[in-house]
């Protein structure tokens, strides 16, 4: 398989997964504790079974490295404020506070 196609498979599975975990949060259908504890549970094992997507190629762990790099990224600019998202700060915040 291509390493960029597996690159945009595995951004999207996370991705689908995280907003799935969101909007159930925000719409209340889950607690905000449960809800985080899901995305430890399946944010993880999901990165991982992706792996077998990526080929052997030397690049390609570094393809890899940018999932959870991004995800990393995006949950810092979410707690410092730079970008809006209340439906993820109800989802991962164990107070309602971003930070």
């Amino acid at each position: 398989m291509n390493p960029f196609l597996a690159l945009i498979i595995t951004f999207a599975a996370a991705l689908v997964e995280l907003r799935l975990l969101d909007f159930f949060a925000h719409r209340g259908w889950i607690e905000s504790r449960l809800s985080r504890k899901l995305i430890h549970i399946f944010t993880g094992p999901i990165f991982l079974l992706c792996w077998l997507l990526f080929p052997d190629v030397w690049y390609a762990r570094w393809l890899a490295a940018l999932v959870p790099l991004g995800i990393t990224i995006q949950f810092a600019m979410i707690g410092l404020g730079i970008m809006k998202d209340e439906a993820s700060v109800k989802a991962m915040s164990r107070n309602g506070d971003r930070r």
